[in-house]
């Protein structure tokens, strides 16, 4: 299949003692032997830009670039912390709408019964 590209959710690890980068990559690599994933075909991995993650020296992704060989692979801030960031550098109407979804969000996914209504609903909407 080639000039196919595909995203795929892989999994959930729970981190079991600190959250530092060389625990995560651990983690990682640890995950990638055990189902044979072929990390030379890795081009991009998204964070929420914390230091463990981005830390020039020790964080994930230069953890990622320098054991696996991976010069170019390209970090991404994941896309919920982009759409914040924008609200916040454009004007305050953009800001108080992405507020308010947030507020929506966090009230939905922090009661389990409201959350399966709402899923409900986006079934029944065909929605994803």
């Amino acid at each position: 299949m080639d000039g196919i590209i595909e995203e795929d959710f892989l999994a959930v690890i729970t981190m079991k003692d600190h959250a530092r980068g060389c625990d995560f990559m651990d983690a990682l690599k640890e995950f990638v032997e055990k189902y044979g994933i072929p990390v030379s075909k890795l081009i991009s991995v998204c964070t929420d830009g914390c230091p463990s993650m981005l830390g020039a020296n020790n964080g994930l992704i230069a953890l990622m670039k320098r054991e696996w060989n991976l010069p170019n692979l390209l970090p991404i801030h994941c896309l919920l912390h982009q759409e914040t960031l924008a609200c916040r550098i454009s004007n305050n109407k953009l800001n108080d709408v992405m507020n308010t979804v947030i507020n929506l969000i966090n009230y939905i996914r922090a009661r389990e019964l409201k959350h399966q209504k709402f899923n409900d609903l986006l079934e029944e909407l065909q929605a994803n």
